[in-house]
């Protein structure tokens, strides 16, 4: 059984084996798999002479497994930012909702653990800890989710 890759836009034999590898040096294995396709060398690297959107690729076999892995840590990274996401909208929800006394409460410890950095920035600007908590559900990182969430949310 032979696995297809579907080519897409700004796709290359390196982007292509980053993401069904993880391994952009793995595009070598993906050239030998094609052998129909004809090979240039740019800067000493081999890709393919062209590469159509909408062309169909020889995936090697060796790929597959590696493909599976990815997919499964996708999913598992997804699931991750999509609590981190309902955690954070959970405690924004609560500072807007909240007594006064407890949104002070919130901005003073935000204030105390906030001296420098680019949140001291935002709210010397005048923003409210509600306005950056619409911003942390925009950030796509996953990395800098946790860092935000750590830093504007905990106490």
């Amino acid at each position: 059984m032979t696995i297809m890759y579907e080519v897409g836009l700004n796709d290359s034999p390196m982007s292509i084996a980053r993401k069904l590898t993880g391994n952009p040096r793995q595009h070598v294995e993906l050239l030998a798999a094609n052998p129909h396709k004809p090979i240039v060398y740019v800067r000493g690297i081999p890709t393919f002479a062209s590469l159509g959107v909408g062309e169909r690729l020889n995936v090697p076999s060796g790929f597959v497994g590696a493909f599976e892995a990815l997919e499964k840590l996708a999913s598992k990274k997804e699931a991750e930012t999509a609590a981190l996401v309902a955690d954070v909208t959970a405690k924004r929800e609560a500072y807007r909702t909240g007594t006064p006394e407890y949104r002070a409460q919130i901005d003073e410890q935000w204030r105390t653990r906030r001296k420098s950095g680019p949140f001291e920035i935002f709210k010397a600007a005048g923003a409210t800890i509600e306005d950056i908590g619409e911003a942390i559900v925009s950030v796509p990182v996953l990395g800098d989710l946790t860092r935000i969430i750590g830093d504007v949310y905990t106490a």
